[in-house]
């Protein structure tokens, strides 16, 4: 007996393709799920001339919106016009909105995927007050909207779980996907009997430069530490390096 294979319609989301983890992840995802099983499309926040990536390989919309918070109506009336079966959307703010979209299309799944610990995020700002409080659970009310979230590890997932309110059975992990044949070490090589750490992102707060410093600054062995990256926040993690 033969069956029929349903094509499903799916929707990936994310606010730009600048140069990026959680885009360059979405977009190599767009381009490598099944064909077999997903008629796919790709819809991007913000505009083309921002692209970092190469998408060739998938059907691309653009919003030409420079914010994903005005974006809520213009999503609303794609994802309404589009009747796709799943929406995948990652970044949490982005996540949140899709939430909202999510209560008015009830026959869509909607999935949310996490990228960063939001509850180390707060710390970072040390953000408090009302408006906070109020930003807060408008998160919070977003999220209970999406079928599903996932996570890239662990730690997340407890996260989501413990501090942020989400039901542990609508969280999933899934590590970020892998774009190239590697060999992994079996430990940190040494060089010049010393090890040598690099790391390569944009020199903002959530990236964790300062915790990593901190972190190194315990480190009893001789090592190396090569930052590659620029932001906002250069000036203070070449002090905090000068200072440990």
């Amino acid at each position: 007996m033969k069956y029929k294979t349903t094509v499903l319609k799916i929707l990936f989301i994310i606010p730009s393709l600048s140069a990026g983890g959680a885009e360059k992840v979405m977009s190599f995802l767009a381009q490598n799920i099944s064909s077999k099983k997903f008629k796919t499309k790709l819809v991007v926040i913000g505009f083309e001339k921002d692209n970092a990536y190469d998408i060739s390989d998938v059907e691309t919309v653009y919003l030409n919106n420079a914010s994903v918070g005005k974006a809520f109506l213009p999503l609303l009336k794609l994802v309404h016009s589009e009747k796709p079966n799943v929406v995948l959307s990652s970044l949490s703010h982005l996540n949140a909105i899709m939430g909202y979209v999510s209560y008015f299309n009830p026959k869509t799944i909607f999935i949310g995927r996490q990228t960063i610990v939001q509850s180390a995020q707060k710390n970072f700002t040390g953000r408090t007050g009302f408006k906070t409080k109020l930003f807060n659970f408008a998160y919070y009310l977003g999220y209970k909207g999406l079928d599903k979230l996932i996570s890239q590890s662990s730690d997340m997932k407890n996260d989501l779980v413990q501090n942020q309110g989400v039901n542990d059975e609508k969280v999933v992990t899934i590590n970020n996907p892998v774009s190239q044949n590697f060999k992994v070490k079996d430990k940190i090589p040494e060089i010049n009997n010393s090890y040598q750490f690099i790391t390569v992102g944009r020199l903002t707060e959530k990236k964790g430069h300062i915790r990593i410093l901190n972190i190194l600054s315990k480190f009893k062995s001789p090592f190396n530490y090569t930052i590659i990256g620029d932001g906002q926040e250069k000036a203070n993690i070449e002090e905090l390096a000068k200072k440990l």
